[in-house]
C-alpha cells in the first residue's frame, strides 16, 4: 500500500505444517507462528486490501484453504484448526461483499495433501491411504483456484476423490472422524 500499487486480487497462501504432537514436542513458538501466518495474516492483507476494492467496486480475495478445514486432524491440531478459520472468515466476508453488493468477490479454495515442500521434505506428507487416493498437483489446484474465483465460489475442494472422502468423514461423528483421520494421516514418525 506504502507503494502506491492498486491490489486487484489479493491471493493468501502462506502456510507451513508438519505432524507434531500438541503441547507434546513442539515449541510454543513453532504453534503460535502457525497462527500467525495461517490465521492472523490473512485476516491482517485482507484488511488492508479489501477496502480498496470495495472503493473500486471490482476486486477479489481468493484463500487457500485445506481439507483439513473440514474434521479434526490429530497431530496437526494447529493447522486444520487455522484452516478451519480460513473457510469460515471466506465464507463470511464473502456474503458481506454479496449481501452489501460490492462487486468484490472472495473464494477459497480447499485442495487436499498437495506436492509441495510444506512439510520441509520436498514432496509433501505421503502415507498408507494417501498414497492410494493420491496427492494434488500445484498446476492441478492452481486451475481450480482461478474457476473458484472466477465462479465466486465460497469455497471449492480440489479432486473428486477429495471431495467424496472428506464428505463421508462428514458424515461420521468428530471423535470416529478423527480416529479415521489419525489412522489415515498417521502420528509423527510412521512415514
Amino acid at each position: 500500500q506504502g507503494w502506491g500499487w492498486t491490489v486487484d486480487i489479493l491471493v493468501n497462501n502462506a502456510g507451513f505444517g508438519r505432524k507434531y504432537v500438541f503441547a507434546g514436542d513442539i515449541q510454543t513458538d513453532t504453534s503460535l507462528a502457525s497462527v500467525d501466518l495461517l490465521v492472523r495474516a490473512v485476516v491482517d492483507m485482507s484488511l488492508r486490501f479489501l477496502p480498496g476494492m470495495v472503493e473500486r467496486r471490482k476486486g477479489g480475495i481468493l484463500n487457500i484453504g485445506s481439507t483439513a478445514c473440514y474434521q479434526p486432524v490429530p497431530y496437526t491440531a494447529v493447522y486444520a484448526a487455522s484452516k478451519a478459520f480460513v473457510l469460515s472468515f471466506s465464507q463470511a466476508i464473502r456474503e458481506e461483499q454479496r449481501h452489501r453488493n460490492t462487486g468484490v468477490r472472495v473464494a477459497c479454495v480447499v485442495p487436499d495433501v498437495t506436492e509441495t515442500n510444506l512439510d520441509g521434505s520436498g514432496h509433501g506428507e505421503r502415507r498408507g491411504l494417501i498414497e492410494k487416493v493420491g496427492v494434488d498437483q500445484p498446476a492441478d489446484v492452481a486451475k481450480v483456484a482461478v474457476d473458484a474465483f472466477g465462479e465466486n465460489a465460497a469455497a471449492k475442494v480440489v479432486g473428486w476423490n477429495n471431495y467424496a472422502f472428506h464428505t463421508a468423514l462428514g458424515l461420521l461423528p468428530d471423535s470416529v472422524n478423527a480416529a479415521v483421520v489419525a489412522n489415515v494421516r498417521g502420528a509423527p514418525g510412521d512415514e
